[in-house]
């Protein structure tokens, strides 16, 4: 069944974020693996080659083998991607240039077939060139979104939006549109 509403993790779920031993084959030492774990993904992880492997290992205090059910790479120029989690290879879709012109969209997907594992294999390729990569982003949960959108008579004014989720928070937009 199709959710309807747009997914969300929060840094919480993110594996990453957890203590992990990050290799890489052909590392660029001015751009070491470690910046993948930089929170500003405009800090890149650079190859020396056009194709890279990039080793996950959670092997560090976890109870059972850590299970992810999407990855995200946020900025990579890679063209084309596949991660291995402890099952078989699940290819990355990369999107095309925004826009025709501009910096490559972020790749995401689910992962629905993985066996959890301690190590997990990102590799990357392009055809030519040097192949980097900001951030990668390992979920452990994946939630709808539950926004609610609407205006009540008497307190909003058209145009303006009201969001709320399903935990009470609200947020009012106000474009001030008269």
């Amino acid at each position: 069944m199709n959710n309807p509403q747009p997914l969300i993790a929060l840094t919480t779920d993110d594996l990453l974020n957890e203590r992990v031993d990050l290799s890489m084959t052909t590392e660029d030492p001015d751009y070491p693996t470690e910046n993948l774990l930089d929170d500003d993904p405009e800090t890149v992880t650079k190859s020396t080659t056009n194709t890279t492997t990039i080793t996950m290992n959670f092997d560090l205090g976890f109870i059972g083998a850590p299970v992810a059910v999407g990855v995200a790479l946020i900025n990579c120029n890679a063209v084309t991607a596949s991660i291995n989690g402890g099952s078989a290879t699940t290819p990355i879709v990369m999107p095309g240039l925004e826009f025709g012109y501009g910096p490559r969209l972020h790749a995401w997907t689910r992962l629905t077939s993985t066996v959890p594992d301690w190590n997990w294999y990102l590799t990357l390729t392009r055809p030519s060139g040097i192949v980097w990569i900001g951030r990668i982003v390992l979920v452990t949960a994946l939630r709808p979104l539950n926004v609610q959108y609407g205006f009540k008579l008497g307190e909003l004014r058209p145009g303006r939006t009201k969001l709320t989720t399903r935990l009470g928070s609200t947020i009012i937009h106000d474009p001030e549109i008269r």
